[in-house]
């Protein structure tokens, strides 16, 4: 630490009244924390990928980090407490955490000590630490993983520690208690986390990485998608802890909670309901016509009140989607030349102010706020000129001096919201008001583009000596309305020269300086119109990434500011059951939109088991929740999934390669929706007393059944593969075989030649050839593995190790292994599935002695055999099939028959086969 921090912590530790032990803790807390942070401009700017010179920072940093989260373990019995010195230590550990944030994120490691501390602290200190912690991954984590300019590695570890952090129900509920259903939070989390979520596993969201790392790119997908199934899986499980109650969850019983700031929630989501299904209609009917459109079918289904909220909140959400002039008009058109003449001024003015009591500047610079305006950035553009119906007659200079009114109240109502969240910048609204009028009028000046309307420029001089007076201490000036000490204002009045200097470099509506508060909202906005040029990700330079993630932590800064997010506030725990519905409510509709998009492409097993857990975890809360209409949501498409891949399942072995196209035809006629479970489960709901225990019974049944077939389905895609790639000469496709392993080993041929080849083992049979063919195919029911010994003659004379031999009637060779553990794997794994198969064998011999000796015939599935069963060869003509007589085997007082179709080149091999069958039994 340098002289001056020494000072400042030594003059922390004489004002706080704690025991000896605990000052110590506190300095030495203090200490690290400080060497965590950068130490100068050296370290803000090491490069992503660093040099030799730089490497000692980074470790620098990454054991101060460890050391800091260790220090935070070992403490956290006396952090608990709560004590002043307590909140100090975990005030200076937010802020370490927010400056890390800045500095780390293109270094892994670093970055992930830094959420491994996030997540402790969450873990250990629920009470006092969520609510901030909560800010920083709303702001902060949540815009890394919304960011286009971060790597996929880079938001795959912020999404393992949210699972982390959200892996109980509780937390969940908790969260969404204290900050989604509180309307004076501003902050919706858990809405927010599952729409980023959601846009994650659809690769929405673009990465930097995205087409050189494809594999970083699939691995974060997955990872989105675990944590959707495990946000609904901990609804379900919180559903299953809790006793339902006898009031219907449609409509709970009101139940108001008062918060600290005096405001009510009623926990009733039916006009949350409705709103969202008027916006819904809103924004349909805006995309067929124009926004207008919309904004009257609100006003035509709301009252004069709802009307203002519904909006605000439908301008704010849609905005992008609509063209940015004409949202612009929408808010700045009065008088003659209002295209909104069955609104009100007054109704206009209050939809004007709701629409930016949405809008977030907390930690901006109010010039960064107007550039953010100017550019679009805010959902809305300036307009050039307003929308005149045929019957007025244009008169230009009154429609610019209306233009001029518009943008004036546009800016008295960014100074009011900015004002908001930045109480510690100006004493009132009105001097940001007055301040963001002579910048507005400083910019029109000097970058006017007519002749005309080019106004004198005024000198800095002139211009600063117009808003100095602003900031006097005497209330008798211009601004009678100041009621705070300058004492404690933030604003340094040497802002005013570098706010000049930048709009007469600058125009305000340039993408290329200040006001990249959101790149994410830039990239939407330049896509979104024709107006800007466009903003590719490519054009984003490394460096970007830190200015952006050095804003989203400046505006956590100033949410921190507020005390509702202090370290002392605690949290409001709940055991409602009406709250599942509200978290049900706010995710649903992103949740089964994204699932199945991603399940009808998908190809691996695992997304595919994710999205079917997913569906099920989904239709079993709706069901008790008593959501009916999105219950039956659920299973439809439940039974969609079900019927295509039992379809695939039963045509694995087809013939026919068209049956794809037989089941879409199916799929599109709605013969899924023919399902009888489906047809019960519908006529059941049409009852009073339908029986919910069943429902989720036959939900988890059918699920189940659907992933025992698609294990099947892509056991035959790997066959078929195999089999039409690179053992064209084999028939490999049967029902039941399965995908085991495959690698590389070396074959010992006779000659004491090596020789790399390519091994496939499936559960019944062992190949192995070159990349071009597959040279030879052993049945497992008649191979036998044993491990060779280093000093066995045929491999000590060849100075060869990590060998193991294979023996078959048709082939015996030895294998050579890279190095002992690929040798002990392999030789485990041939073992394994030897056991595996002969012990199925054994139970299906007992069948088919009972059915031989009660029929007298041959199993149905043996007498159409296509191939031998040896070899895998198909018959023909010329491979004409022999039958092996049976062939009984005494092994403990059972009679164990085995029935072989062989090809007449395989029935050579009787007499080997049957010595090697005994042999193989008595191991057995």
């Amino acid at each position: 630490m340098n002289d001056e921090s020494r000072l400042i912590v030594e003059k922390c530790l004489m004002l706080i009244t704690a025991p000896s032990a605990e000052k110590s803790l506190i300095a030495l807390v203090f200490a690290v924390c400080k060497r965590v942070e950068p130490i100068g401009d050296q370290d803000l700017v090491t490069p992503p990928n660093p040099g030799v010179g730089d490497i000692l920072g980074i470790q620098r940093r990454v054991h101060s980090m460890e050391l800091l989260l260790h220090l935070m373990e070992s403490s956290k019995h006396w952090l608990f407490l709560n004590s002043t010195g307590a909140q100090l230590v975990l005030r200076t550990v937010i802020n370490t955490i927010l400056n890390c944030c800045v500095t780390g994120i293109h270094h892994r490691l670093f970055f992930q000590r830094v959420l491994q501390l996030i997540v402790f602290l969450w873990r250990a200190l629920p009470n006092t630490m969520i609510k901030p912690l909560s800010v920083i991954v709303h702001e902060v984590l949540f815009g890394v993983l919304k960011s286009a300019n971060c790597t996929s590695r880079q938001k795959q570890d912020i999404l393992e520690a949210i699972s982390v952090m959200f892996h109980d129900h509780q937390e969940i509920v908790d969260v969404f208690h204290n900050f989604d259903i509180d309307p004076s939070s501003g902050i919706h989390l858990f809405e927010e986390m599952v729409t980023v979520t959601c846009k994650l596993a659809d690769g929405v969201i673009p990465s930097s990485d995205e087409t050189s790392d494809i594999r970083a790119e699939g691995s974060l997908r997955r990872r989105a998608l675990e944590n959707l199934v495990s946000f609904f899986y901990n609804i379900v499980a919180r559903l299953g802890n809790m006793s339902r109650p006898p009031t219907v969850p449609d409509t709970p019983s009101p139940v108001s909670i008062k918060s600290r700031s005096g405001s009510f929630w009623m926990q009733n989501f039916t006009f949350v309901r409705n709103t969202r299904s008027i916006m819904d209609k809103a924004l349909q009917q805006g995309k067929l016509g124009n926004l207008m459109e919309g904004i009257s079918l609100i006003c035509e289904m709301s009252t004069q009140a709802e009307s203002i909220r519904r909006i605000s909140a439908f301008l704010h959400e849609y905005a992008h989607l609509f063209d940015g002039d004409d949202v612009g008009r929408f808010l700045i058109s009065s008088g003659k030349y209002s295209s909104v003449g069955f609104l009100s001024s007054s109704t206009r003015a209050a939809i004007r102010t709701a629409f930016f009591d949405r809008i977030d500047f907390h930690g901006m610079d109010l010039l960064d706020a107007i550039r953010d305006m100017f550019k679009g950035n805010l959902g809305f553009y300036i307009p050039y000129e307003l929308d005149v119906d045929d019957d007025v007659t244009i008169d230009y200079d009154e429609m610019k001096r209306e233009l001029k009114l518009g943008v004036k109240s546009l800016l008295k109502a960014t100074a009011i919201a900015y004002v908001r969240d930045n109480s510690n910048v100006f004493a009132d609204h009105y001097t940001a008001f007055r301040i963001a009028e002579s910048i507005v009028d400083l910019n029109d000046s000097v970058h006017a583009i007519a002749p005309e309307e080019k106004l004198p420029v005024p000198s800095k001089l002139a211009w600063l000596q117009m808003l100095y007076p602003l900031f006097s201490s005497n209330t008798d000036g211009p601004n009678p309305r100041s009621s705070r000490s300058s004492a404690v204002l933030t604003f340094d009045l040497w802002r005013l020269e570098s706010y000049y200097d930048s709009v007469t470099l600058f125009k305000l509506d340039s993408l290329d300086h200040g006001g990249n508060a959101d790149i994410w909202s830039i990239q939407r906005q330049s896509q979104c119109s024709s107006r800007n040029r466009p903003i590719h990700v490519s054009d984003f330079a490394a460096a970007e990434v830190r200015a952006e993630v050095s804003n989203m932590c400046r505006r956590a800064h100033g949410q921190l500011h507020n005390p509702r997010y202090s370290v002392s506030h605690q949290m409001r725990r709940s055991t409602s059951w009406s709250i599942c519905s509200g978290l049900f409510e706010v995710s649903w509709a992103r949740f089964i939109a994204s699932i199945s998009t991603i399940v009808y492409v998908a190809k691996r097993r695992d997304v595919i088991f994710m999205c079917l857990e997913a569906i099920e975890h989904g239709a079993i809360a709706a069901i008790r929740l008593g959501f009916v209409s999105e219950f039956q949501t659920f299973i439809d498409h439940l039974a969609r999934m079900s019927f295509s891949y039992q379809f695939e399942c039963d045509n694995v072995d087809s013939i026919n390669v068209n049956y794809r196209e037989t089941l879409q035809n199916d799929i599109n006629r709605g013969k899924f929706l023919e399902e009888k479970w489906l047809k019960d489960i519908k006529a059941s709901l049409t009852a009073s007393d339908y029986n919910v225990d069943g429902f989720c019974r036959t939900v988890m049944q059918v699920a189940d059944n659907a992933k025992t077939a698609v294990r099947v389905n892509i056991n035959c895609e790997k066959l078929r593969e195999v089999c039409c790639n690179w053992a064209p000469d084999y028939r490999l496709i049967k029902r039941g075989r399965e995908f085991v392993g495959q690698g590389q080993l070396s074959k010992l041929s006779s000659g004491g030649k090596l020789t790399k080849y390519l091994f496939i083992l499936f559960n019944d049979a062992l190949l192995y050839g070159d990349y071009a063919k597959c040279h030879q195919v052993l049945h497992l029911g008649i191979c036998h593995v044993e491990s060779v010994s280093d000093l066995d003659p045929r491999v000590a004379e060849r100075k060869l190790s990590n060998a193991f031999s294979v023996r078959s009637p048709r082939k015996e060779f030895i294998v050579v292994a890279d190095n002992a553990n690929q040798k002990t794997l392999w030789l485990n794994t041939i073992i394994r599935a030897l056991v595996s198969y002969r012990t199925a064998e054994r139970k299906n011999w007992i069948s088919r002695v009972n059915l031989i000796s009660s029929t007298g015939k041959l199993p149905p599935t043996d007498s159409t055999a296509d191939a031998c069963l040896v070899c895998f060869r198909p018959f023909s003509k010329v491979r004409r099939r022999k039958v092996v007589s049976f062939r009984i085997v005494f092994f403990n007082h059972h009679f164990l028959f085995l029935v072989f179709f062989q090809g007449s080149s395989c029935n050579s091999l009787k007499r080997n086969t049957d010595e090697q069958l005994r042999f193989h039994t008595e191991q057995t």
